[in-house]
């Protein structure tokens, strides 16, 4: 009985050893997540904005594929699927090209996000411009 106690503490104190390793490594996960996720929204948000700017330049077709690759590395970020959608409308609007592109972008917000109330205007807007007699 003698021996058997101090095996018996020790294993206790090693369990507990374990047991809070186990939590600063999962409390550092989460932090690692946490810093990839802020990080990889930032960048988001610079590359909507730099890709705004290269639309205010005519230069529409780099900002869609900007913006495509945005999506694809962060694809739950609705801004830069907005500001895409934004892009594909004003294309139908004055050129009559992506109208397709727009009408799914849009959708796909939407079925994300159904209160997205600027998704929504923009679908009104490419509705009656692609179909003007459609009643809203």
């Amino acid at each position: 009985m003698q021996k058997i106690l101090p095996i018996i503490s020790a294993l206790i104190i090693v369990s507990g050893i374990i047991w809070y390793l186990q939590q600063m490594v999962i409390d550092y996960n989460e932090g690692v997540e946490k810093v990839n996720t802020t990080g990889s929204f930032e960048n988001a948000r610079m590359k909507v904005a730099e890709a705004s700017l290269l639309a205010e330049q005519g230069e529409t077709k780099d900002a869609i594929d900007l913006l495509l690759k945005t999506i694809k590395d962060n694809p739950k970020n609705l801004e830069p699927q907005l500001k895409l959608a934004q892009l594909y409308v004003i294309n139908c609007k004055e050129r009559q090209e992506n109208c397709e592109d727009a009408l799914w972008q849009l959708n796909v917000i939407l079925k994300v996000d159904s209160s997205n109330v600027p998704a929504k205007q923009m679908l009104l807007e490419i509705k009656s411009n692609t179909h003007p007699n459609i009643n809203q």
